[in-house]
Order: C-alpha cells, then structure tokens, then sequence
C-alpha cells in the first residue's frame, strides 16, 4: 500500500460510531420497563456468547450489583464487557469487563471456595493497573468488584474502568481508513507515554498491544487499556519471542518492553498504511508458522520517510537485544521522527485528572477488595473529605465511614474501628431503606467488639444484625454468618447451650446453599467442640469426622483438617480409644510441620500427645514430645503461657 506523507486521510468511510451514538441514546433510560438492547453490537455480542453456550444474566436495563444498570454488551474472543451506569454516583458510565468463562455453566456450578479463588486471582491480576492511579494515556481502573450472579448467586469478578466514548482505535481505523503522519505518530508518542508510567508500577510488558486495545479518549488523546498479567498477546501484535515462547519453540525467554516496542512499530505502520502491514502473521497459529515467522524478517514499506523507516525497522528487528534498549529510546527517536517530518515539536495533549470523592471512594473499594487495607485507608479519607464538603451526601459518607471502619478493624486498630462504625450506624439511621447496610455495619461493629472482649456488646451487635437480615430476602448466606458469630460468642462465655443452637441454624442454612462445603466444615468443628466441652464425645466425633471428609475433599485445607485430626485425638484419648487418638495426634503433627506458621498447633498437638503419653505410662516419649512443646512456647512467650503451664504440671507428674 501507498504511503501518505503529511497528507489528509482519505474520506471517512460510513461511520463506525453510530454504534456508539445508539449507545449515549441509552445513557438515559426512557423506558424502566426496556430490557431489550438498544443497538445492533450488543445484540450480536449476545448472540455471540449464546453460540459459546453462555445464558446471559444481565440485559439493557437491568440491575448490576447494588449501584448499577446496564446499558450495553461488547464480547470479543475471550472476555465480555458491559457498559454500566453509576445509580449512586452521578450516572457515570463505566466498562465492566469480565472473562467469559466467569459466566459459563462450569464456573458457576463450581463449590465457592473454587470459584472464590479463581475469582480473586483474576482480580489480583489487575492490582498493577490500579496501582498506576490516573495517567493522561492510560485508561483507569476504577473498581474492583465482584457481581453477584442473579441465577446462580455466585460471584462474577469485574474490572471496572474509565468508559471511553471514542471507542477504540480499530473503530477510528474503519471510520477513517488510514491517519496522516502525525496523527500516527502521536499516536505512537502516547503509547510509549503510557508505558513509561506503566513500567514503574511493576509490568515488565503491556504483552497485548494493538489497535483494540488503544482507545479514543477525545479527539488527538488515546489511552492504553487492558493490562492484564495473564495475558500472552494477539497473533500479528506479539513480537517473535512471544511467538516462540508461546509454541516452546525456545524455554526461558524473558518478554519485557521489547515486546511492546515491536508492536507499537506493527500499530505505527497500520496506521500509516490503513491495513495491518503484514497480514500473514495474523495467522501465526501452528508450530511450523510460528517457526518461519521467528526466524523470517519483516520487510518494511519502500516508501516510508527514511528517519520514520529506520525507527520502525529497529523496533521490529527479530532480536530483541537489537531494537531500542527501552521505550524511552524509541520515544526520543520518534519526537526526532516527528520534528523533521512537521517542521515543529511535538505537543502532548494536556487531559484533565479526576479528582472528584466517586474516583476515591472506587479506589478505596477496589484496594479493599484486595485485601489492602493499609492503600484503601487514604482513598477512603479523601472520599469522605470531599463528601463533608458536599450537601446532600450523607449516605456517601456513611459508606466512607463504614468502608474505613472495616479498614481499620483489618488493621487490628479496633478503637478508631469501632469510632467510624459507630458514626456510620447513625448516618444510616437517618436514611430509610438502609437497612442492609445497617446490618452490615453491626456485623462489623460486632467483630471489633469480639476483638476487644466486649462479648454482651458483640452478641448485642450480631443479634440484631440477625434480625435485620432475617427481615431482607436473599441474605441467607449473612444470617449463617451472624449464627455462627453468636456461636462463638456463646462459646466464650461458657453458654453452650445457646452455641449449639445457633452453630446447629447456620449449619442448615450452609447445607441449604450449593457450594458452602467448606463453611459447612467450619461449622461442623466448632459444633463438634460444643459437644466435647458437654461430654457428648460420640456427637463430637461424628461432627469432626464428617468435617474432616469434607474439607479432604477440597484444595487447600490443610489447616481444617489438622484441627479435625487433633481435636478427634483429643475426644479419644476422653473416650480411652488411645491407640485411635495416639494415630489422630500425629497425624495432625505432620500436617502442622507442613504448614508454615502453626508452631502454636504444634505446640497443642505436643502437649495432647504428652498427656496421652503419661496416661498410658510411656513416660520417655512423654517427656520428649512435651519439652518440644516448652521449646516452642519458649518462641512465643506471649500466647502460649497456658501451653507451656500445663506441659509443666504434666512433666511434673511423671515418675
């Protein structure tokens, strides 16, 4: 193809963003009782999905976890994205893109504790793009969140970013046809802008570089989007390494910014040329292809101004050693590129940051979700600031207040904990319709007064969070939780009888849900302790032993199953089942000293099976299993004084 140097693009073609007019139509919706798609892209992309055996739950219209609506679906090879409306925040329009197996059949009839880890390592995958806050050329990340699926009530997670009204740079390529060279290279100049920043927050490569990938922000302003850990890249963008990575065709190749700088070279060229420059390496899809592809150089446009020629070709050398030794190299080549090309210096597009309490209040709910309580403090003050600012924001405050309570409750800081949840318990009351979040305050509130030893305080909590839920359809799940806290509250205080009631409730409730195996085990140990602090030992046994079948049953458990095997030794040496409980004990020995960080399980095994010992009168295995207890309790002084106390007593009795 021919080379434009400095030219107008050839005449638009029929416009590619009517799909995204039709879209803006649906930014306010005429009609509550529409669930039907508003355009054409959206209803292919269903159908799409349906042809993938996938039955989508969410339509135009429909709510999409507690603050949002949809408005439209896009669905490419492997992910799926709905365009959502903000109901809390001021109807903003977000892209929430999932993968599109989160909403197959599979995934969803998984038990939880499978779903829940596959969910949160999706969501981990997307920490270094939250990591990189705001950036003129990249699109942020605003939330992290899991949707609950209306069917199946299994969490979907969901990466909520920035919506780009351009769309995407493929769209400007059909609209267009081709850009002139300097919209081209300021195009190039912007991506290697974003992956400066990039970089510095911990990605060694984008990976997947291409023209669906850069979006259109507003007229001579483009955003990198989609940075994902796990992604290996798109035949035609990925750089030869990818390729040979990809297929084994070489072990222990290291992909870095190289691999980005070839395919911001293959971008360069597309759009210069309006059609990918090398189309046969968009079917790079076998071994032998991908073999001919690595070794085989690519040969340049004759017609390309010479400084632009020689930018281009170094980015797509096969070496990766030979192209530009970082992005910032090949920035300063193109600015060169740039400045003899148009006569002047290249000016970056200046884009306003958002700064409003919505971003931060997201932020802060994406870090939670992480699990970063200590990155999600900030966003939640500078929320809240804002909001005290603003009339008419009570219940946003509130939620800041909650959200910080719980962050701090997280960090072991319990008295600022319970000050927050306290302020955001009143808020809330003055709000009618909140009742769901009073409860989950209370909950809350109720774990930090388990914390401080304010057990009447903490049953308080818990109980009226019970009543709360108990009044609100589909919170079954959060009525097992407040049974199972209150059973540990009666536990602690001696009422035992009440403890069994409420372990026994939410163990039903558990038993009812599909995939809360693992809940059911939990359950299942601390009833089972119940029953051996009242003597009935056959009641315990059989509660441990049946959550010990359920927990082998399920990847990463090890710790459940220990407690199981040492509290059945436990029962049994009651019981004088000795050889049985001698068995239990060690086998739950050997589990601890697989696990990094339960030498204070260890240390309770040790002593039941040092007081197993003396009873059954083997005093020297007696005495040496209860001085590796006193080692390990000499290790921990703090917590383990009533450990080391009674290996003491017991060692003091032996003969």
């Amino acid at each position: 193809p021919s080379v434009p140097k400095r030219l107008s693009p050839p005449k638009p073609q029929a416009s590619a963003r009517v799909e995204k007019a039709k879209i803006l139509e649906g930014y306010k919706i005429k009609d509550a009782s529409a669930h039907n798609w508003q355009d054409e892209s959206s209803r292919k992309a269903e159908e799409r999905l349906k042809e993938k055996g996938i039955q989508l739950p969410w339509h135009y219209n429909d709510t999409f976890g507690e603050d949002f609506k949809v408005l439209a679906l896009r669905a490419g090879g492997l992910g799926a994205v709905f365009f959502v409306k903000s109901t809390r925040f001021g109807e903003r329009i977000y892209a929430a893109k999932t993968l599109q197996r989160f909403l197959q059949k599979d995934y969803l009839e998984m038990p939880t504790y499978q779903q829940k880890k596959i969910a949160d390592d999706f969501l981990e995958e997307a920490l270094p793009w939250l990591e990189m806050g705001q950036h003129p050329n990249i699109v942020p990340v605003h939330l992290l969140e899991n949707i609950v699926h209306p069917t199946t009530k299994r969490n979907v997670p969901f990466v909520f970013s920035e919506f780009m009204e351009g769309g995407d740079l493929r769209n400007l390529l059909v609209e267009k046809g081709r850009l002139n060279l300097e919209e081209a290279l300021s195009v190039a100049l912007q991506i290697c802008e974003a992956l400066i920043h990039t970089y510095k927050h911990g990605l060694s490569a984008h990976k997947d570089l291409k023209p669906d990938n850069i979006m259109v922000y507003r007229d001579g302003v483009y955003k990198v989007t989609d940075f994902s850990t796990g992604v290996f890249g798109t035949p035609g963008y990925m750089a030869p390494e990818q390729v040979a990575s990809y297929f084994g065709l070489k072990e222990n190749i290291n992909i870095d910014h190289r691999a980005d700088q070839f395919a911001t070279g293959i971008i360069l060229l597309e759009l210069i040329l309006g059609e990918h420059p090398f189309p046969w390496i968009r079917a790079v899809y076998s071994k032998e292809e991908a073999e001919k592809f690595v070794r085989e150089e690519l040969k340049i446009p004759d017609n390309l101004p010479g400084s632009l020629r020689a930018v281009i070709e170094r980015c797509l050398l096969p070496e990766p050693d030979n192209r530009f030794p970082d992005i910032s190299a090949l920035k300063e080549a193109l600015l060169d590129v740039y400045r003899t090309e148009s006569g002047r210096e290249h000016r970056f597009p200046e884009v306003e940051i958002d700064d409003s309490p919505e971003w931060w209040y997201n932020r802060g709910k994406a870090f939670s979700r992480l699990g970063r309580s200590i990155d999600a403090e900030i966003p939640y003050k500078e929320a809240l600031r804002r909001f005290e600012a603003m009339p008419g924001t009570k219940l946003d405050q509130a939620g800041c207040l909650m959200n910080l309570g719980v962050v701090y409750w997280s960090k072991g800081n319990l008295l600022e904990a319970e000050n927050y949840l306290r302020k955001a318990i009143r808020m809330f009351k003055e709000k009618s319709g909140t009742e769901i979040k009073q409860a989950r305050c209370l909950v809350n509130l109720g774990n930090v007064y388990m914390g401080t030893g304010k057990l009447n305080d903490a049953e308080a909590s818990h109980k009226e969070a019970l009543r709360m839920y108990e009044a609100i359809p589909g919170t079954e799940l959060d009525q097992a939780v407040c049974l199972t806290n209150l059973g540990i509250i009666y536990s602690n205080t001696e009422m035992l009888s009440e403890a069994e009631d409420n372990y026994t409730e939410a163990l039903r409730i558990f038993k009812a849900m599909l995939g809360t195996e693992l809940d059911q085990a939990r359950c299942l140990i601390n009833l089972g302790n119940v029953y051996d602090s009242t003597g009935k030992f056959n009641d315990a046994v059989a509660n441990y032993r049946e959550a010990l079948r359920l927990s082998e049953a399920i990847p990463g458990t090890e710790i459940e199953q220990a407690t199981c095997l040492m509290n059945l030794g436990t029962v049994y040496g009651r019981m004088g089942k000795f050889n049985d409980a001698e068995a239990n004990y060690k086998e739950a020995l050997r589990m601890y000293k697989a696990i990094e960080g339960t030498d204070i399980e260890q240390a309770k095994c040790l002593t039941g099976l040092g007081i197993l010992y003396g009873i059954i009168q083997e005093y020297s295995k007696a005495r040496s299993v209860l001085k590796e207890a006193i080692e390990i309790c000499e290790r921990y002084p703090q917590c383990t004084e009533e450990i080391k106390n009674t290996c003491l007593k017991v060692l003091g009795q032996i003969p």
